[in-house]
């Protein structure tokens, strides 16, 4: 079978789904417009590079014009392959116009893409340049990557996704149907983080990459109002820079009490010292970082809709805030279920540990999620050749 992934310049959720599909899957060939072929990791797998005569020229923007014009990229030559499965992921899914195959064409969803989703709702940028970049964004979005969104879904003999709020995004913008649908949680490697010795260091810990739809600006303004009221209380905001602009916002913005850990390593020891997680991106469409709370037997203050709802949705070591799309409000309701910890904190630490003995309940293995894919792939096959 083989894989198409766009990049593996960082090491996003999205890069560890394909690198962990594929180092248990030997059947499996991934091919990528770039990798580094100097890192380790990728001698575990088999990996071919194609060319992209966009990014290795010298021009502006060279990244966002390969999305926009996928017949400038080199396409994997199939032949010998009875499936390609697409991570959604830039480029990748723009080239599937440009595929003439003779076997089914599907793709990972690990998130349709937010602008070319008709009467999707995102939260402001903060700036006004970002809010003007942003609007921009949205209206070639509406205009162009809609139209060009629908035509690859229109292309697709299925698709999979990372969780029922992904699929239910596409369902909405009538991008498939569910007949041609399945959902296949992503595996979570959680052994890191079930073994700690855990202990209360007074900080509440967020774990995400700095960029804007994670919203580490407003959990530090719903911190704020709370530390006024409560100073004993720190807060840690740990992650990956993808978006630079926003990490200096961050940086600009943090304010006593708030320590902030650019590319920090040592996150499974953050975790256990930590006295509760929080977690508040912007519609995640799965989100790992709180499973590791969890297993790690933390707290979690957690927003909804999220596609790690799902699975955490009984755990009672979970406090659920709705969105409520407006800052204002959201940074309110923040601000409260951080008093409602401190106001119950023992009884809230105690209802953290009960999460970890429930999720070792569950098989979120990246085992388990190779052989779900391989078994919904090997169908699609079938049916494939029972058409022919």
């Amino acid at each position: 079978m083989a894989v198409l992934h766009s990049d593996f310049a960082g090491w996003s959720g999205a890069h560890a789904l394909v690198y962990e599909y594929a180092k248990r899957n030997k059947d499996a060939t991934v091919f990528t417009w770039y990798y580094d072929e100097k890192d380790p990791r990728f001698s575990q797998i088999n990996v071919v590079k194609l060319r992209n005569r966009i990014l290795e020229s010298k021009i502006p923007y060279r990244s966002a014009l390969a999305s926009f014009f996928p017949k400038f990229l080199t396409l994997p030559d199939l032949r010998g392959y009875d499936v390609l499965l697409v991570s959604t992921s830039r480029s990748a899914e723009y080239s599937i116009l440009n595929l003439r195959s003779k076997i089914p064409v599907g793709m990972y969803v690990h998130t349709p893409r937010r602008v070319a989703l008709r009467g999707e709702r995102l939260p402001p940028y903060p700036t006004l340049r970002g809010r003007l970049a942003s609007g921009l964004s949205r209206f070639i979005g509406l205009v162009y990557l809609s139209a060009l969104e629908r035509r690859v879904w229109k292309r697709l003999d299925f698709a999979i996704f990372n969780s029922r709020l992904t699929l239910g995004r596409a369902l909405r913008a009538g991008l498939i149907g569910e007949e041609k649908s399945k959902v296949i949680y992503p595996g979570v490697d959680l052994s890191a983080f079930s073994a700690l010795r855990r202990s209360d260091d007074g900080y509440f810990l967020y774990v995400a990459r700095f960029a804007y739809l994670k919203r580490q600006l407003l959990l530090i303004k719903a911190f704020r109002e709370f530390s006024r009221r409560r100073p004993g209380f720190r807060l840690i905001l740990a992650g990956s820079v993808t978006d630079p602009k926003y990490f200096r916002l961050v940086e600009r913005e943090k304010g006593g009490g708030v320590e902030v850990l650019p590319n920090y390593k040592e996150i499974a020891d953050l975790y256990a010292r930590s006295a509760a997680f929080v977690h508040v991106p912007y519609m995640e469409d799965f989100g790992i970082a709180p499973l590791e709370a969890a297993a790690a037997g933390k707290y979690v203050i957690n927003v909804r809709p999220s596609g790690n709802y799902e699975i955490l949705r009984d755990f009672p070591g979970v406090d659920w805030i709705d969105e409520k799309f407006r800052e204002e409000a959201m940074a309110k309701e923040i601000e409260r279920a951080l008093e409602k910890f401190a106001v119950n904190r023992e009884r809230c630490v105690e209802l953290g540990r009960s999460n970890a003995d429930l999720l070792r309940k569950l098989d979120l293995s990246w085992d388990r999620f190779t052989m779900e894919v391989n078994s919904y792939l090997a169908s699609q096959v079938e049916s494939w050749s029972s058409k022919g």
